[in-house]
């Protein structure tokens, strides 16, 4: 991957940060210097940077080790297939509790589908926020008993895989990557985003390239992450996204009971 975590900062860095700070891999003598591993914005494992004597767009940080030795799960060295976030336990299927949290979500729904498409770089259709939702009433999300509204987008951030996207006139990418999100090591399950024995976790945007074989892509066509902290407080700012009219009028029809 070409960003990673730095050394001793909670800070993210590239390879050229990395060299600018630590300086090359060989000294003066041409020996090999001792240098700080880099950590793995997922697991915080050590990494190491591969291929400096390669021009810098073909440098990039590699776990240290096998996927063998690795001694904490890392869901960055993992095929976006081979591993999905659940729930652990059941749901009530009534919740006087639950109700009220998806009533609120559809108050402020607006502010719920600006998020993702922050996250998103603004590239998120209203037809994958509806599924989102509808998958949340078949998984009886709104029912679960430590659930915070502000926690919704980031269960449905990791829910969904967002693969490349092509304009539909042109035929041309828009993007052409593929995006996967990941909490850090410390989630396993959605339940642990509110046990957070660990502290709070962190969201993480993996960027791959796609496949050759048109498969979802892995550890091979990991190129880039992006880390961002939780937003907690988000829904308690006092604006109003510009949503689109066409995107307003999809969800009325869809949740007419919710949305007026």
């Amino acid at each position: 991957m070409k960003t990673v975590i730095h050394p001793y900062k909670e800070i993210s860095l590239n390879a050229a940060q990395y060299i600018a700070e630590f300086g090359g891999k060989h000294d003066t003598r041409w020996t090999d210097k001792r240098r700080p591993a880099t950590r793995c914005p997922a697991c915080y494992e050590p990494m190491k940077l591969v291929g400096e004597d390669r021009p810098v767009h073909d440098q990039f940080f590699s776990h240290i080790g096998n996927s063998s030795e690795q001694p904490v799960f890392c869901p960055l060295r993992t095929s976006t297939t081979d591993f999905r976030y659940a729930f652990l336990r059941d749901s009530p299927h009534d919740s006087s509790v639950g109700e009220a949290i998806k009533r609120s979500f559809f108050k402020n729904w607006t502010k719920h589908f600006s998020m993702i498409r922050k996250h998103l770089d603004g590239m998120f259709d209203v037809q994958q926020f509806i599924q989102l939702i509808h998958l949340g009433n078949e998984s009886r999300l709104w029912n679960r008993g430590n659930l915070s509204e502000w926690e919704i987008p980031y269960v449905f951030l990791v829910w969904q895989d967002y693969p490349p996207i092509k304009d539909k006139r042109t035929g041309k990418y828009v993007r052409r990557e593929w995006y996967k999100f990941w909490f850090d090591y410390r989630v396993r399950t959605l339940e642990d985003i509110w046990i957070r024995t660990q502290g709070k976790p962190r969201i993480i945007r993996a960027t791959y390239s796609i496949p050759r074989d048109g498969s979802s892509p892995g550890i091979d066509q990991l190129r880039d992450t992006k880390v961002f902290d939780l937003n907690e407080s988000f829904l308690a700012l006092s604006y109003e996204p510009k949503i689109h009219d066409y995107v307003k009028n999809c969800m009325a029809r869809e949740f007419p009971n919710f949305i007026p």
